[in-house]
C-alpha cells in the first residue's frame, strides 16, 4: 500500500502482522522521499504509536507552516528544528521538535538512521529535509506542495483505522 508519491513523499506499507508476545499490530514501514526509500524494510513496528505521531503532526500542521524557511541553508534549518527546539512557535509543547520530526513516523525502522524535517517555506510549498544520522550529511532537501504532506498522513491515518477495525 502506498500513500503520496515516491518522487515527493510517500509512505508504503508492507505486511501488517501481530505476535503473540506483543499487543496491537506490527507494521512493514517505509518512508520515500524525493525517489529516495528511508527505513528498514525488514523491521516491523507498532502501528498505534506511529499513528498517534501522524495525528501529531496533522493537529500542528498549521505550527508547522509558521516556521518559513525558504531558501536557509538544510543546515541551518535542521540545527533550529531538529538539533534544538524550535522557539517561535507559541505551541504549548512538551517537546517542540515534535511538530517538526517527520522520522518519528518511522519508529525505530527510520530514526535510528535518519533525521527528517518537514517546514514551511513559502505559501505555496513546504519543505522537507533528510539527514543521514551516520554520516552527517544532508541526504535530500525537496519541496512539497502545501497540504501534500498532510494529505499523505490523513490516507495513513484514515487506513490505519481500517485495518484497526477488524478486531
Amino acid at each position: 500500500m502506498l500513500f503520496g508519491n515516491r518522487s515527493e513523499f510517500a509512505i508504503e506499507i508492507g505486511e501488517v502482522v501481530t505476535y503473540a508476545s506483543a499487543p496491537g499490530y506490527f507494521i512493514q514501514l517505509q518512508l520515500h522521499i524525493g525517489n529516495k526509500a528511508i527505513g528498514d524494510w525488514n523491521d516491523r513496528i507498532p502501528i498505534d504509536p506511529s499513528i498517534r505521531i501522524a495525528k501529531t503532526l496533522l493537529v500542528t500542521s498549521p505550527e508547522r507552516r509558521m516556521a518559513r524557511f525558504p531558501t536557509s541553508d538544510p543546515r541551518d534549518v535542521l540545527a533550529e528544528v531538529f538539533d534544538a527546539f524550535y522557539k517561535e512557535i507559541s505551541l504549548e509543547s512538551p517537546d517542540l521538535r515534535d511538530i517538526f520530526h517527520v522520522e518519528d513516523l518511522g519508529l525505530q525502522a527510520v530514526c535510528d538512521r535518519f533525521g527528517i524535517v518537514v517546514v514551511g517555506a513559502t505559501a505555496e510549498s513546504d519543505r522537507c529535509i533528510v539527514k543521514d544520522l551516520e554520516t552527517n550529511a544532508i541526504d535530500t532537501d525537496i519541496q512539497l506542495p502545501v497540504g501534500f504532506f498532510e494529505s499523505v498522513l490523513i490516507n495513513y491515518v484514515r487506513w490505519s483505522e481500517t485495518i484497526r477495525s477488524q478486531d
